[in-house]
């Protein structure tokens, strides 16, 4: 996906422009259509690749050796945010600060 962006910047004529990725993650949990993937499992070992490829600079096919500049999309669970049950469990961190599930920030 990322490859795509920068391929429609490209087409615009825009070829050195710096792009940042924001809004990144994976809920812990979910209901509904989204319960079967929106699960600790799979938000631990989304975020932690995230993290990793992120740190390595290997960049994309497109852009390899290029770093990214990519954000988590929140670090607090958020119980009183609107919307589906999934949206409030993308969060990394309890509101008490502890980890919703361990996170390697420096690999």
């Amino acid at each position: 996906m990322v490859d795509t962006i920068y391929s429609a910047v490209e087409a615009l004529g825009c070829t050195n422009i710096p792009i940042a990725f924001t809004g990144s993650g994976w809920p812990s949990y979910g209901t509904g259509d989204n319960a079967y993937v929106a699960n600790m499992e799979n938000a631990q070992m989304y975020n932690n690749n995230l993290i990793k490829r992120v740190l390595s600079n290997i960049g994309t096919p497109k852009r390899p050796g290029k770093s990214m500049e990519v954000f988590i999309i929140a670090l607090l669970k958020e119980k009183m945010k609107g919307g589906d049950e999934t949206e409030r469990h993308f969060g990394l961190f309890y509101p008490n600060k502890t980890l919703v599930y361990p996170v390697n920030f420096y690999h």
